[in-house]
C-alpha cells in the first residue's frame, strides 16, 4: 500500500504543477512539523462529498425528496450520512492550514478551526466522537508515507496520506473518501502545502 502511494505521489506531483529541475522523492524521515498553508494553485479543487450532489439538487428544487416507506431501513441511514458528511466537510475546510507539532513519532495536527488530532502512528485503533459522530482512527508510518485512516459508524471511510519534501520544502497530503455501501469511485483530494514560517533546520 505504501509503495502504491509513493508511486502515486511521484506520478501526481509533476501533473499538479510542481516546478523543479529534477524530480524529488519524499523524505524517508518522519518530518512533518511546521506551520503549513495550502498552495491552491498546486492543489486539487475540493470535490463534492458522497451525497452532496443530491443534497444540493434537493435544496435547489431540482429533485424532490421521496417518502420513506414503512418497515426496516435497508442501506445507509441518510441522517447518519449527513452528519458524517458535515464532519468531513468541516475537516476538509479546516485543513487549508495545518499546524503540526512533532515529538519523536507522536504528532499533533491542528487545523484552522483550532481542533487538534493527536496520533502515534503505531497502527493501533482508537475510538473518537465529534459533533455526535463516532469513528475510529488508526495511523501508521511506513517510510516515506504517514497514513491516517478513519472509519465512521455509517460505513464511510477516509484515508489521508502525508509525505514531506525538502527542496522545495513542501508537504503533500492526499485524502481518499468512500462509503462501503455506495458503488462508485472513491473521492480523492490532493493538496500541496508550503510552510508559513520555515522552521526546518538547514
Amino acid at each position: 500500500m505504501a509503495r502504491l502511494c509513493l508511486l502515486l505521489l511521484i506520478w501526481v506531483l509533476p501533473a499538479i504543477g510542481l516546478r523543479a529541475q529534477h524530480l524529488q522523492h519524499p523524505s524517508e524521515q518522519l518530518d512533518l512539523a511546521g506551520e503549513w498553508q495550502v498552495n491552491e494553485s498546486l492543489s486539487d479543487e475540493v470535490p463534492l462529498l458522497p451525497g452532496e450532489a443530491v443534497a444540493l439538487a434537493r435544496a435547489s428544487g431540482l429533485v424532490q425528496a421521496g417518502t420513506r416507506k414503512a418497515g426496516p431501513v435497508r442501506g445507509p441511514d441518510p441522517l447518519g450520512m449527513t452528519r458524517v458528511r458535515n464532519v468531513l466537510r468541516s475537516a476538509i475546510e479546516a485543513a487549508v492550514r495545518l499546524t503540526i507539532v512533532q515529538k519523536g513519532t507522536a504528532l499533533a495536527l491542528t487545523g484552522s478551526d483550532g481542533r487538534t488530532l493527536s496520533i502515534v502512528p503505531d497502527g493501533r485503533e482508537t475510538r473518537h466522537e465529534l459533533d455526535g459522530v463516532r469513528y475510529t482512527i488508526a495511523s501508521h508510518w511506513k517510510p516515506p508515507i504517514l497514513t491516517i485512516a478513519r472509519e465512521f459508524e455509517d460505513g464511510t471511510m477516509m484515508s489521508q496520506t502525508f509525505a514531506s519534501f525538502d527542496d522545495p520544502r513542501q508537504l503533500v497530503a492526499t485524502t481518499t473518501i468512500h462509503h462501503s455501501r455506495i458503488v462508485g469511485d472513491p473521492i480523492t483530494l490532493t493538496r500541496v502545502y508550503e510552510m508559513v514560517e520555515d522552521r526546518h533546520p538547514r
